[in-house]
């Protein structure tokens, strides 16, 4: 046996035990199979079946934890100890599987602390103890953490009724833990944000105003002569003093006015050019059980086509998402056959106000949860989505608990999985030292583009800063960092599986900071109607930098769907290199899954990988 695989532990009373602690005591009471190595003079009555006065060499017995170790000496062989049921190989296997579907409390209560005090005894298994027992715990820990995280979304009750002691102390630790951060967090947010304030001030050379009454329309000549006068007695004037904070935050305020009070066809001086829409755009304030929904929407339903409905990614809008992509000239030959939709999540639409302290933010499935209310109130018969990101997130979350309502999908730098503590904790600290644009721009775009900080990258980071609210953009950021993994998985894969039912395109730029999570997603959907597009030279925004390519993408997606048939789609084969990994054909005569007809004819059975070279 390898000693050296697992740390022993001396016999006699362990030092990871507590004498004072409740659940060590009742710990020691757990019963162990044993076996008496020597005769145990007149101690027969302590074994009912028995008849003689001394307990025979070689009686099973079993005894509790404290006494099998006070018994129990390597050198004088009084007692052997077996394995608890749990711990043998049979239990192994099933640990080794899967040990979170195993309800462990029911197994027993102190699986772990009992796994540990059993390596007090020599056992030919120990090393194989040792391991099962640890990776049993990190197979769990995960899945453990995460749920205390989000206690407050979800019922945990069902769970906490599987989790040994450990891992109970270790969900309340966690739910502890949260609480804390969260308390220290708005207790330092006011503190963090004065400090800034003072580090300002100190940088600026301030003249201080003297607040005075307006001029009376008489006197302001006079007043005007009179300094005019004294300029010229003094010598050289100064320099015009910089206003003070209560004059920037009129200034602000009226910015703020200027935003909410802008017409449909308005803009924001400072960047025209970036938000002039284009065409007969409406915004609405749509009402749904999760808060209000900013929509902008062009065109009216035409009879039974869907509507194309698109969603942003964190840290953008409607237009800083999609304006490159919808002025393109191909696409706005597109749209001009179906009714467009844009999304606002809450708060990041241009101009919101800021959401009031204490707002809670909607869950990534309430935001999925708030699009049936726009469907209904424009009378859409089902929607071809467009989504980047969180935007993705939310429409296949849509998608998969109300499939009737979508005919297609187009997925940008989708990211299936969950984010667990961990990844929540890294992005807490990351708050504390950096700016959220600067937290957010690594999201959005990829290494290269970052380290290079092209034209693009400045151009985002700006505008991230200066049109999206930063206190609502925190919160939509913390809710997409703490959602849960898409449950969906290809059929056959699980039982029960459960996946997407429309086509699907799914898009990522090479090396894009998502393009692992698209793979992952690509290999949870049906092959047969899912199409995987993979951009070269697009960073991490293909609609941004490749809007030609992907409106010719979509524009076959669209054809294959059973819509635009006379449509040409000959730039895109002039322009790309493509190679099929999956052995599908790419040009027009490719099948799909479903039309607007409803036929099921030349359904495809071969998975459709696309990578496109521009």
């Amino acid at each position: 046996m390898d000693t050296q695989s697992y740390m022993a532990v001396p016999p006699g009373v362990g030092m990871e035990e507590n004498y004072f602690s409740l659940d060590d005591i009742v710990l020691s009471h757990e019963r162990l199979p044993c076996r008496t190595d020597t005769k145990f003079p007149k101690l027969g009555f302590l074994e009912k079946s028995g008849e003689t006065h001394d307990i025979p060499e070689g009686t099973k017995l079993e005894m509790p934890l404290w006494l099998a170790k006070g018994l129990y000496e390597r050198k004088r062989h009084v007692i052997s100890v077996d394995l608890p049921k749990v711990y043998r190989e049979g239990w192994r296997t099933v640990f080794g599987a899967d040990a979170n579907v195993v309800d462990l409390h029911k197994m027993g209560p102190y699986y772990y602390g009992l796994g540990s005090q059993m390596l007090h005894f020599e056992n030919a298994e120990n090393t194989e103890l040792a391991q099962s027992v640890l990776q049993t715990f990190i197979g769990r820990f995960r899945r453990t953490m995460d749920s205390s995280q989000n206690a407050y979304n979800e019922d945990t009750s069902a769970l906490l009724e599987r989790l040994d002691c450990l891992e109970r102390a270790l969900f309340r630790s966690g739910q502890n833990g949260l609480n804390a951060f969260q308390l220290w967090e708005r207790e330092e947010t006011a503190y963090t944000k004065a400090l800034r304030l003072l580090s300002k001030m100190a940088g600026m050379k301030e003249q201080q105003f003297i607040e005075e009454k307006p001029l009376l329309p008489e006197t302001r000549g006079q007043e005007t002569e009179m300094a005019r006068g004294a300029c010229v007695n003094a010598g050289p004037s100064p320099q015009p003093a910089r206003p003070t904070r209560r004059w920037h935050e009129i200034a602000r305020h009226w910015l703020g006015v200027t935003r909410r009070h802008r017409t449909s066809g308005g803009c924001i001086p400072e960047n025209c050019e970036s938000f002039t829409p284009i065409g007969d755009w409406k915004e609405h304030d749509i009402e749904t059980p999760n808060g209000m929904l900013h929509v902008v929407i062009r065109g009216a339903p035409k009879g039974n086509k869907p509507a194309i409905l698109t969603y942003h990614d964190v840290g953008l809008n409607h237009k800083l998402c999609f304006n490159t992509l919808f002025h393109n000239e191909d696409m706005q030959e597109i749209t001009k056959h179906f009714v467009v939709c844009h999304i606002d999540a809450p708060g990041q639409q241009v101009g919101a106000p800021q959401m009031p302290a204490g707002y809670q933010y909607p869950t990534m499935d309430q935001l999925a949860g708030m699009l049936p209310s726009v469907v209904q109130h424009f009378g859409f018969k089902s929607i071809v989505g467009i989504g980047v990101g969180a935007g993705a997130y939310i429409l296949a979350k849509f998608a998969l608990i109300f499939p009737d309502l979508v005919e297609g999908l187009v997925l940008l730098n989708i990211d299936p999985n969950g984010k667990g503590w961990i990844d929540w904790a890294a992005s807490k600290l990351s708050g504390l030292t950096s700016t959220l644009p600067d937290i957010v721009l690594p999201h959005l775009f990829s290494q290269e583009e970052l380290m290079n900080n092209s034209e693009l990258v400045q151009s985002y980071r700006q505008q991230i800063n200066n049109t999206i609210n930063q206190f609502n953009l925190q919160l939509f950021w913390n809710m997409y960092n703490g959602r849960r993994d898409l449950e969906m998985n290809r059929s056959g894969t699980v039982l029960n599986a459960k996946t997407l039912r429309c086509p699907v395109m799914l898009v990522v730029g090479d090396n894009a900071p998502a393009e692992e999570g698209v793979v992952e997603c690509n290999s949870k959907l049906d092959p047969t109607n899912t199409t995987f597009l993979k951009m070269a030279d697009s960073g991490g925004l293909p609609q941004i930098t490749q809007p030609g390519k992907l409106t010719e993408a979509f524009k076959y997606f669209l054809q294959g769907m059973g819509y635009m048939p006379s449509a040409s789609m000959t730039r895109l084969a002039r322009s790309r290199t493509a190679s099929l990994t999956s052995g599908g054909s790419v040009d027009g005569s490719r099948n799909r899954a479903c039309t607007h007809s409803d036929s099921t004819e030349g359904v495809g059975q071969l998975s459709h990988t696309m990578e496109v070279s521009c």
